[in-house]
């Protein structure tokens, strides 16, 4: 990582959708999460290129100049954000148009994207990933729980749900997907928490764990 810039960032947040979909139209709370990421990213050398508010074409189009660009060759790594709703295996611009996260991925592959291979490729896909509610696990706890300074402001929490056989050859190949960190908000079949002043609480995690940790710790 001694490039300058560190890498490109190419950073949508679908916040205003057109129609309203299972939920709500407006994802309160998305535009925190996406100046944080955008001051985040900017504050650890990258260069960000911020989207707001695409439709599933704009979408596509956006994720495939990024793919293309030059400018990877002379950068070290590259991140693509996404903000939306979501429901398993999909991500929506805000025309309700579905955008596949597989293609997302495969996008940067070594395959389509000749400028990344060999470097760092880390995606953070922020939407739900399907309509289970989890409400937590009651435990059992000792002691106090220690005042959290961090937590005087809260708002609502709402959801952006939505070969070993192969024949024997000499060619020497490298893999078409390598050297990728795919971070999703969710686990399958799950909605993705947003609090509508502090912003998704995935998003609010990552900014705060690499803006305490990113100057010491690799």
């Amino acid at each position: 990582m001694r490039s300058s810039p560190r890498g490109q960032v190419l950073l949508i947040n679908n916040e205003q959708f057109d129609e309203i979909m299972e939920c709500h139209s407006h994802r309160m709370g998305s535009d925190v999460d996406g100046n944080n990421l955008e001051k985040l990213f900017l504050e650890l050398g990258f260069q960000v290129n911020l989207q707001r508010n695409l439709s599933r074409n704009q979408m596509v189009s956006s994720i495939r100049a990024f793919a293309g660009s030059e400018r990877h060759s002379s950068s070290d790594m590259a991140v693509v954000a996404i903000l939306s709703h979501g429901s398993d295996g999909v991500l929506y611009g805000i025309d309700r148009g579905p955008v596949c996260t597989e293609w997302i991925v495969q996008q940067l592959d070594n395959k389509n994207c000749k400028y990344l291979r060999g470097k760092p490729k880390f995606f953070i896909l922020q939407g739900c990933r399907g309509l289970i509610h989890d409400y937590g696990t009651p435990i059992r706890l000792f002691g106090t729980i220690p005042d959290d300074k961090d937590n005087d402001v809260r708002g609502i929490t709402l959801s952006d749900a939505e070969v070993f056989n192969g024949p024997r050859t000499t060619e020497l190949r490298s893999p078409t997907v390598e050297d990728m960190l795919i971070a999703c908000s969710t686990i399958p079949g799950y909605v993705s928490n947003r609090d509508t002043i502090r912003g998704s609480w995935f998003i609010e995690c990552i900014c705060k764990v690499f803006m305490t940790h990113a100057a010491t710790t690799d």
